[in-house]
């Protein structure tokens, strides 16, 4: 007991007058000593003006004054030839924030010689370590200190929130002096910090398990939300109370996303629906027209999509493909499932999945793709007329599965070369690509704060109209899409009413197979595909081997 006290490593929560009475505690030294305790322990006892520990009769507490902590049990002692030893056991630490004691496991901290040489001197060794405690009156005086600044640092903590996030995106939102968060609540004080995606996880999962340093409000980016949005239960705060006042003003499918077990844990601000950007002047020298409505009727499902690629080879004669990367298929295919893929804990390949395995294979044997990796330099160099074949003959590119940043941060920063050349329609499936949620932290101290907040940045008309303007987001607030949706037409598109397009297609998404498991799962699948597509192995031995992978790895 006494060598943690030296060591500054007792943890106890502050506490307020009442705890100096050292009422309620569990036994007392005639139940559970072998030996009555001495009355000369009896007080107050002072070292190095760092601890203090106090007896009265079997009963304990102990302040570590260097962590502005407390806690409660009792004692007992025995006696050898040379030393009384006084055993410690701790029943209960005090939590200032909610004012209780809390149980905490039976442990007894081991032994520690004592002696009295006087009145005033308690001489206290382990292992051959003598420490020097005083008799004193420190007690009272200190926790009417620190009882005053706790007080404070409530009164602070009660109006600041702690934000954590990977993108710089929610600062802004939160700091704009026109509609930002801060504006409309002037008198709550914001701490953000940004944290690279990379390394986003580890830091949000470190903080959980300590429950040190926790966020009020944090950022989950797609490729990881699930995973905390499933483990709602333990960390994060229900915002089902949010949702019931907002929800006929939200997007579905986010929410979905959000969604587990029947409550609400993550909200988006955004809506990242996926669309097909092609080339006018492509479509028209195949199909006759670039017109959106027109081009959407030869994919308006996979099977047309597939006889699309048929028609693009046979009549640029093979200097056309459909796609650079077949990989781009795979959210459209993905989106298309009847099942999620896993199901009553088994691995479910839904026939979409197979589908999807099928296509890859025939645009890769009869040459209908580019052959290139998606986010390859080739990739890129076929939104731009600069891809070559393995002959290297040049090679044009039809179109590039996206969302909606991709056409802002993808096509638009990497093709100025062919801007006003391209179009938009949304293709043989509904998806989606990315986005943010926002949830907030459990253990909050700030609850109705943290969801005030969230509510505001995925919600209010206001802020929502304000934010979309200024960076051209689709948002998930209803009303916002449909007071703005009519506003745009983007020069790139040669005038197409992107932001329209958007919006419809997002109505028909569905978020609820989403899992924490897909991420892991899809590794695995894309390497299946590719050994079956490269002709490494038969369809057969390639989902035998992603079957055997994912049992191994995830246990499905």
């Amino acid at each position: 007991m006494f060598t943690k006290i030296a060591n500054k490593t007792i943890r106890i929560a502050a506490t307020l007058a009442m705890l100096l009475v050292m009422t309620g505690v569990c036994a007392t030294a005639d139940t559970i000593g072998k030996k009555k305790v001495d009355p000369a322990l009896n007080g107050e006892w002072l070292w190095n003006d760092q601890a203090v520990v106090s007896f009265d009769n079997g009963k304990i507490i102990i302040l570590d004054i260097s962590t502005d902590s407390m806690m409660r049990g009792t004692y007992r002692t025995t006696s050898d030839s040379t030393y009384d030893e006084v055993h410690s056991i701790f029943y209960e630490e005090y939590n200032f924030e909610t004012g209780k004691w809390e149980t905490m496991d039976k442990t007894e901290s081991g032994t520690d010689a004592y002696t009295l040489p006087d009145d005033n001197t308690l001489l206290l060794r382990e292992e051959g370590e003598f420490l020097t405690f005083k008799r004193g009156s420190y007690l009272k005086e200190y926790m009417a200190k620190i009882s005053a600044e706790v007080k404070q640092n409530i009164e602070k903590n009660s109006k600041t929130l702690l934000v954590l996030s990977f993108t710089d995106e929610l600062e802004g939102m939160i700091n704009d002096e026109n509609f930002g968060y801060k504006r409309s609540h002037p008198n709550m004080a914001v701490e953000y910090s940004l944290t690279p995606t990379d390394m986003f996880s580890a830091k949000l999962d470190s903080a959980f398990s300590s429950g040190r340093e926790c966020p009020d409000v944090f950022a989950l980016e797609s490729s990881f939300v699930r995973k905390y949005i499933e483990e709602g239960s333990k960390f994060l705060l229900p915002l089902d109370d949010v949702y019931a006042e907002i929800k006929d003003k939200m997007a579905e499918y986010p929410m979905q996303v959000g969604t587990y077990k029947g409550h609400v844990y993550g909200m988006a601000w955004q809506i990242c629906p996926g669309a097909v950007f092609y080339r006018r002047s492509i479509a028209k020298q195949i199909l006759g027209t670039d017109d959106p409505v027109e081009v959407q009727k030869y994919m308006s499902d996979f099977t047309k999509f597939r006889q699309l690629t048929e028609l693009i080879d046979k009549k640029s004669n093979g200097s056309v493909k459909t796609v650079s990367s077949t990989a781009d298929l795979f959210l459209a295919y993905k989106a298309s499932r009847k099942n999620p893929w896993v199901a009553n804990g088994k691995l479910v390949i839904d026939p979409a999945m197979e589908d999807y395995m099928e296509m890859c294979k025939v645009m890769h044997d009869k040459g209908y793709d580019g052959k290139v990796g998606q986010w390859s330099e080739g990739w890129f160099a076929g939104m731009k007329d600069c891809l070559r074949d393995e002959r290297g003959e040049n090679i044009k590119v039809f179109c590039y599965f996206l969302p909606t940043w991709g056409l802002h941060y993808v096509l638009k920063t990497n093709t100025w070369e062919t801007s006003g050349d391209w179009a938009m329609c949304q293709g043989p499936a509904k998806y989606y690509w990315g986005g943010t949620w926002l949830a907030a932290y459990k253990g909050t101290k700030n609850p109705k704060a943290a969801k005030e907040m969230i509510k505001y940045l995925v919600s209010d008309d206001k802020f929502c109209k304000g934010y979309a303007q200024k960076t051209g987001d689709t948002l998930c607030n209803l009303h916002t899409q449909d007071a703005i949706k009519d506003e745009y037409s983007e020069s790139f598109l040669n005038g197409q009413n992107h932001y329209k397009e958007f919006c419809k297609i997002a109505k028909g998404i569905n978020g609820s197979l989403t899992q924490s498991t897909d991420q892991a799962i899809e590794e695995l699948w894309h390497e299946a595909v590719y050994d079956y597509v490269s002709g490494e192995k038969s369809k057969q031995d390639a989902l035998s081997q992603f079957k055997s992978k994912v049992k191994t790895k995830l246990g499905f």
